[in-house]
C-alpha cells in the first residue's frame, strides 16, 4: 500500500467478496495445468492444443517464470504469479470487518469496498471507514444463484448516506446499460469483460470498446430527451416493486 500511495494512487479498493472462488469454466478448459510450471501439465489438453498449434509455439517459446512485479517479497523480489494466484485463493484466506479499522489507518487515500450486494453490508462498510462501495457480484464467479448488482443498486443506494459514492459492476454491455445504473443511483460504473475483450485486439480494441460505450450513452440520452446524465432519475426506469427493500 505504501508503494501504490508513493506511485500516486489515492483509492484502495478492498475486495471483500473473494476469499474462495470455484471457477468451473477455468477448471473446466484446464486453466490451471496449462499455466502451470510443469510442461507436461497441459498433456490432458492435448487434443484442444493440436487444433492451434500456432498458439502452442508461441506458448512455449515465451515460457518461463511468469513474475508479478507488483507483488513484492520481503527481499525485494517479485513473486511468481502463480504464487500470487494461491495465496490468493487459500482455503484458510478470511477478511473480516475488522480488518477495515487498520486498512483505515495504515491508507490515508479514499477506502472503497468492492463486492457489496445487500444494504446491511454496505452499512457495514460505512461504519468500517468506507467512503465508497462498488456493488459487485465478482462477475457471478463467487456463488452461484447470486442476484443480479441493477437488481440491488436501489437497496443499497438508500441505505447508505449521500456522500458516499456508490459505483456498480457487472452486466455492463452498452451505453443504456450505464444510465439504468445511473438512474437508480448509481455515480459510475465500472466494466470488466468489455475492455477485456477488446484488449485481445490490443490498445486499439480497448479504445474502440470505450468508444462504442459513449456512442450508445449520448444516442440514449438524446432519445430520453436529457441534454446530459445530470438529467437522469428514476422517472426514466420502470423498478418492480420487489426490487426495492427499504
Amino acid at each position: 500500500m505504501k508503494r501504490a500511495w508513493n506511485a500516486g494512487y489515492r483509492t484502495l479498493v478492498v475486495n471483500v467478496d473473494n476469499g474462495r472462488t470455484l471457477r468451473e469454466r477455468d477448471a473446466r478448459n484446464g486453466m490451471a495445468q496449462l499455466v502451470s510450471a510443469n510442461p507436461f501439465g497441459a498433456l490432458p489438453q492435448f487434443i484442444k492444443l493440436l487444433a492451434r498449434p500456432g498458439w502452442v509455439l508461441r506458448f512455449l517459446r515465451t515460457r518461463g517464470p511468469k513474475l508479478a512485479p507488483n507483488a513484492v517479497l520481503p527481499d525485494g523480489r517479485p513473486m511468481n504469479a502463480q504464487d500470487v494466484v494461491r495465496a490468493s485463493t487459500r482455503e484458510d484466506s478470511s477478511f473480516r470487518w475488522e480488518d477495515f479499522p487498520w486498512l483505515r489507518e495504515i491508507w490515508p487515500g479514499t477506502l472503497v469496498a468492492k463486492g457489496i450486494l445487500t444494504a446491511a453490508d454496505a452499512h457495514k462498510a460505512v461504519q468500517a471507514g468506507c467512503t465508497g462501495i462498488i456493488v459487485s457480484n465478482h462477475g457471478g464467479k463467487t456463488v452461484d444463484g447470486l442476484e443480479a448488482t441493477l437488481r440491488v443498486l436501489p437497496e443499497i443506494v438508500a441505505a447508505v448516506p449521500k456522500d458516499v459514492s456508490v459505483l456498480l459492476d457487472g452486466g455492463v454491455r452498452r451505453g443504456i446499460d450505464v444510465i439504468k445504473a445511473l438512474c437508480l443511483g448509481a455515480r459510475a460504473v465500472l466494466i470488466g469483460r468489455p475492455y477485456m475483450f477488446g484488449l485481445s485486439c490490443g490498445e486499439p480494441g480497448v479504445s474502440r470498446v470505450l468508444e462504442l460505450l459513449e456512442d450508445d450513452l449520448r444516442k440514449s440520452l438524446k432519445t430520453l430527451g436529457c441534454a446530459s446524465i445530470a438529467q437522469l432519475g428514476e422517472e426514466f426506469v420502470r423498478i418492480p416493486a420487489d426490487w426495492r427493500h427499504r
